[in-house]
């Protein structure tokens, strides 16, 4: 049953029952453990059905923290059927970045991920945007 699965870390298991994603803290943390152990409790271990709210976008992203990663970013994505990449390309549609980086500047120069999102034109959007592009269906 669990035999695609590389490992049983939280967010993996989230992105496995299709579980929301809620916001970035120890009360939300924890409401997801228990959804996991209602499910496993219960047997109800059927895996969620990807679906494509974003088929045919590509995403990256940028130094992700407050419990983000890219590893949780690119579950999302291809979750919802979008396409991760690892770097930003003229391809890319949406680097996601956090609060904490957005700004950052490298040897006071952006961040090498977001001197290519705008060379490219790609749009720069945060985990929040990503959040509603999903819920919501709206393109950023």
């Amino acid at each position: 049953m669990f035999e695609e699965l590389t490992d049983f870390d939280l967010e993996i298991l989230r992105s496995y029952f299709g579980l929301p994603y809620g916001k970035h803290n120890a009360l939300e943390k924890c409401k997801t453990i228990l959804e996991i152990y209602k499910r496993f409790a219960t047997n109800h271990l059927e895996k969620f059905q990807p679906t494509d709210e974003l088929s045919g976008l590509r995403f990256c992203a940028m130094g992700m923290s407050y419990g983000l990663s890219p590893r949780r970013v690119e579950a999302i994505v291809e979750q919802h059927g979008g396409i991760f990449t690892k770097s930003v390309s003229g391809r890319t549609d949406y680097l996601v970045k956090d609060y904490v980086t957005k700004d950052r500047l490298m040897n006071g120069r952006p961040a090498r991920a977001k001197r290519e999102a705008i060379k490219n034109g790609t749009k720069i959007i945060s985990f929040d945007d990503l959040e509603d592009m999903i819920l919501y269906g709206k393109s950023m």
